[in-house]
């Protein structure tokens, strides 16, 4: 059966950081030298964001976590950093999920399978429980977690909702991603870990994915075909490894590069499978959504 998404829910931390705010607190980091300022000044003026919220705490606020009295960074280890995702990631996520389920016409009860992906901390229990204790899903609602896929996990966890849906008739699935980038932050001269500090941000978002008969008036998304490919090169230009003092990003300039290269390739092959071609584009845009 044809899988549908229905709703979908979001949620940030309370504490916002604007993107000038942030760009002047990591050039004012010790230890920074005149290029490495200046590529964080074209770093986070160059990355068409405004601002992004985190659970760190506002910059300027005087109360930021893994930073002093002064404003420096420090370097906590990485259980100190992932002690605070145990705490603030239960929360974003259930707020996401309960906003999705609002909107759904679906209740709690009506849960069958839980789907969540995140790689910016673990516990066990982890998030998936925490759903279904906080949120009365009943306790044999099927889990699973997706775990240090990157930011691109929200499309497996889609794809394998997707499938439950196709599997099981009448399954009604939740769906939830959180990611909280900003505890991992570090004063870096490093210009991948400058391009890293000056893109991610903290906050969830929640679907709900079914093939059971819509319960609202509010339209919904029938989910297609999912592709994935793997380019002949790039492995070592993103990556997420965790470490000592935190998790640690690697994101290179090639990556857009690699990703302009190999884009066509991927979109043939998957025309060449059978999906129609003037799904991909629109006068209300294109349903197509990509992740590397």
């Amino acid at each position: 059966m044809t899988a549908h998404l229905v709703s979908i829910g979001t949620a940030t931390p309370e504490a916002a950081l604007s993107q000038a705010a942030a760009r002047d607190f990591f050039r004012a980091q010790p230890g920074i030298d005149r290029l490495a300022a200046r590529l964080i000044g074209a770093a986070f003026d160059q990355s068409a964001i405004d601002a992004r919220h985190s659970v760190i705490g506002s910059i300027g606020s005087g109360d930021i976590a893994f930073a002093d009295a002064e404003g420096r960074l420090r370097s906590p280890g990485t259980g100190e950093r992932n002690a605070l995702y145990r705490r603030a990631a239960p929360p974003l996520t259930e707020e996401a999920a309960r906003e999705a389920l609002g909107r759904s016409g679906f209740a709690a009860a009506d849960v069958t399978h839980v789907v969540t992906a995140s790689c910016t901390g673990f516990f066990a229990p982890g998030p998936d429980f925490r759903l279904v204790r906080d949120l009365g899903i009943p306790s044999s609602a099927e889990r699973t977690h997706i775990g240090f896929m990157g930011c691109a996990a929200a499309f497996p966890a889609l794809r394998s909702a997707a499938r439950i849906c196709a599997a099981q008739p009448g399954s009604v699935v939740l769906v939830a991603c959180t990611e909280l980038c900003s505890l991992h932050i570090r004063s870096s001269s490093d210009p991948e870990q400058i391009v890293a500090s000056a893109v991610f941000g903290d906050g969830a978002a929640a679907a709900i994915v079914t093939s059971a008969a819509p319960r609202g008036a509010a339209p919904s998304l029938e989910i297609g075909e999912f592709s994935t490919a793997i380019t002949s090169d790039g492995e070592e230009d993103m990556d997420w490894t965790i470490g000592d003092n935190g998790f640690e990003m690697r994101l290179t300039a090639r990556v857009p590069r690699i990703i302009g290269r190999e884009i066509a390739g991927v979109v043939r092959r998957v025309l060449d499978e059978g999906v129609d071609p003037t799904s991909a584009i629109s006068d209300r845009g294109s349903p197509w959504r990509r992740s590397p």
